[in-house]
């Protein structure tokens, strides 16, 4: 059998450290396209997180509402009479209206969630339940 002799290239071969400037420009050009694709996804789970947290508050608005007709014989129009505690975070995106029926007429009720101007849901737009149970809008719930 033949035996190959190997011969080491000492003068060819630079032991090199680190890394190349076109090896880094690669890196920061790839994470640069994953940061474009994965930025925007994130903040929609954000915007979607913050939107759930207000729907939920609503639901629970809404049951009180229900509740506190079985009591009263009708609904009431203010938040703080339901004794529901809204968390920061749904008070710092949203600002919560409840608008009753006139007095005489068979009670109903709308609840109102607005996005607050200065938030980072101000884009998002108005979500309403009413005593029907119907949530609008519906691509939203």
């Amino acid at each position: 059998m033949g035996q190959f002799k190997c011969q080491k290239l000492g003068m060819y071969m630079k032991n090199e450290h680190g890394f190349s400037l076109i090896e880094l420009m690669i890196v920061v050009a790839i994470v640069g396209v994953l940061g474009f694709i994965v930025v925007p996804s994130y903040q929609g789970f954000v915007k979607d997180g913050k939107r759930s947290a207000a729907q939920s508050y609503m639901l629970e608005l809404a049951s009180r509402q229900a509740n506190y007709l079985q009591d009263n014989r009708n609904y009431t129009s203010t938040v703080s009479e339901l004794n529901v505690v809204a968390s920061d975070e749904v008070t710092s995106n949203y600002s919560f209206t409840i608008v009753i029926g006139a007095a005489g007429e068979a009670p109903i009720y709308t609840i109102t969630a607005s996005p607050k101007s200065s938030g980072s849901m101000s884009s998002d737009g108005d979500l309403t339940i009413n005593h029907l149970g119907v949530k609008t809008p519906a691509s939203k719930w």
